[in-house]
């Protein structure tokens, strides 16, 4: 027996339900539900805190947030690599601290992108206070959403005005120290840092991770 309507009688009542978006996916303004790019391992890394050793008995070693906040704010920096020849090579670099973590550019077509492309183990130096050496590992960083806060930093303290697009930084101009565009951006993850004080408000201090200590 069927209704008026046509639809068999007893026979359920199908409903159209609206999908709603997942945590894992966002909306763009085309309305088409689309899967944001997992993160990658070195992209989720963060920068851990490092132990502060005292190198001097005379006063306590400088907290490694403290460290961070002045390794931002240093006006020189120089990257040191190594390539498959093991040969040292050295250049001055500009760095910005976004997030905690370091930060630093260069062109894809240059000596030390091709040397952290074969050994991303790298040392930085700067000229900071309380902090002068960092060892630690570069990884570069793919995500436009951290390209653009790294570019915000770039013009903030250098008035370098770069843009974020296609996972990497791009300017019409370049830049000295990073050659020409475009420019992929690397984060540095410490693994152990040197500071030797200059003056009696400051304390030589070395850093390392939590699981070297007892080495």
């Amino acid at each position: 027996m069927t209704t008026k309507r046509g639809a068999r009688r007893g026979s359920p009542r199908r409903h159209r339900y609206r999908r709603l978006p997942q945590p894992d996916e966002q909306r763009p303004p085309d309305g088409h539900l689309t899967s944001r790019q997992p993160l990658s391992h070195e992209e989720t890394q963060v920068t851990q805190p490092l132990h502060a050793e005292p190198l001097t008995s005379r006063q306590p070693g400088t907290p490694w947030s403290e460290a961070m906040e002045r390794l931002g704010t240093a006006d020189a920096y120089w990257l040191v690599t190594t390539g498959a020849d093991a040969r040292p090579h050295m250049v001055p670099v500009l760095a910005v601290l976004v997030d905690g973590t370091l930060h630093f550019a260069t062109s894809g077509r240059s000596s030390k992108a091709r040397n952290l492309a074969i050994n991303p183990e790298c040392v930085i130096a700067a000229n900071a206070p309380s902090i002068d050496v960092v060892h630690g590992r570069a990884t570069k960083v793919h995500r436009n959403d951290r390209l653009r806060d790294v570019a915000h930093a770039y013009a903030q303290k250098y008035d370098w005005h770069v843009t974020a697009r296609d996972g990497a930084l791009h300017d019409a101009d370049g830049a000295p120290t990073a050659g020409p565009p475009p420019y992929d951006a690397y984060a540095l993850t410490p693994t152990s840092a040197y500071g030797f004080a200059t003056s009696e408000a400051l304390s030589s201090t070395r850093w390392r991770r939590h699981d070297e200590c007892d080495q």
